[in-house]
């Protein structure tokens, strides 16, 4: 419903999923095994499956390079579990940045400065990721 679709932090569509896993280009390869048109592309930092147009990316990232992405987050506050990180695209990064300096919320820019974060104190337990596309 397009009524639902309109958000006052400008998010579309959820971006991705980030995975921490020792072994991220196998943990890649297991999940692309869900999705019919999936494939799996080599990172500097890991494996990316691409799970098909207009859907969620599963990035599985090695642990060191997830607290690396969310720092300055401690690995206890990112790391419990396989499931590090939820991104989610927004058409308007900057008015997301307004929204939560309006709201109080603290954020972080990720370390390649292509998005910001909220720690998962403040995000029902998860690291929540907004990016531009």
């Amino acid at each position: 419903r397009p009524e639902l679709m309109k958000h006052p932090n400008t998010a579309r569509a959820m971006a991705g999923i980030i995975v921490a896993s020792a072994t991220p280009t196998e943990t890649a390869t297991e999940y692309a095994r869900l999705f019919a048109a999936a494939s799996v592309a080599e990172t500097p930092n890991g494996a990316t499956v691409v799970t098909g147009k207009n859907s969620a990316a599963i990035i599985c990232m090695t642990p060191d390079a997830v607290v690396a992405r969310y720092a300055p987050l401690s690995s206890e506050a990112i790391l419990h579990g396989d499931f590090a990180a939820l991104q989610i695209e927004v058409a308007d990064l900057a008015a997301t940045r307004s929204l939560l300096n309006e709201k109080g919320v603290k954020f972080h820019e990720t370390a390649d400065k292509n998005g910001i974060f909220v720690s998962p104190s403040d995000a029902a337990g998860n690291v929540l990721e907004f990016v531009a596309r």
